[in-house]
């Protein structure tokens, strides 16, 4: 079984048609407790893909992404979304995704396209982990920017296992780390509006 990489995602500065858009691609379907890769695929994308092999009808030549398409659109083999939270009129929401070995790059591309086609200033943030700890680290996905930096600091998995306080130091360092990022863009933004005249 492939290994788990996990990314807890905050969606920043949405509005009630990005929660709409959001909850719409986060429901898991009826008898599901998440959101697998095909939906998430076809949700985010505007596909109409699946993997029903056992239908009649079903031709994994047009009824199922190639490689190329999955690699563009998803990147790890699989993706589960789970456990969007967020309020009707508020600006900040969550969710998770759980991907095979690596944070799905190109699944937060397509989705900040999504939230940033319905709000420009809309963006994502969000920190991940592999099931062992290694790597840790941060993102920040925006209408023109993007971000991802693992934890340089490494740890040992086992020794994180052990030892709460060890284990809270490297969160308390990641979260710095997050807010390094964030900082950087949100200066990125004031400097742009100062003089838009260097981002033409």
């Amino acid at each position: 079984m492939a290994s788990e990489m996990t990314s807890f995602v905050t969606v920043k500065k949405a509005n009630k048609v990005v929660y709409q858009k959001l909850k719409e691609i986060f429901t898991p379907s009826e008898g599901s407790y998440d959101v697998n890769s095909i939906e998430l695929i076809n949700r985010i994308y505007g596909k109409n893909f699946s993997y029903d092999n056992e239908k009649e009808n079903w031709n994994k030549e047009t009824d199922f992404p190639t490689n190329e398409e999955w690699d563009k659109m998803m990147g790890p083999k699989w993706v589960n979304g789970e456990e969007f939270y967020m309020d009707e009129g508020a600006e900040e929401g969550t969710f998770i995704l759980r991907a095979a070995y690596s944070v799905p790059q190109q699944l937060l591309e397509g989705l900040t396209k999504v939230i940033t086609d319905i709000k420009e200033d809309c963006y994502l943030i969000g920190d991940y982990e592999h099931e062992d700890y290694d790597p840790v680290g941060v993102f920040l996905y925006a209408k023109d920017w993007d971000d991802i930096e693992d934890l340089d600091h490494p740890y040992d998995s086992e020794d994180l296992w052990e030892d709460d306080e060890l284990r809270d130091q490297m969160w308390e360092e990641n979260n710095e780390l997050k807010s390094d990022i964030e900082n950087a863009y949100l200066e990125y933004l004031e400097d742009k509006k100062n003089n838009p005249q260097d981002y033409e």
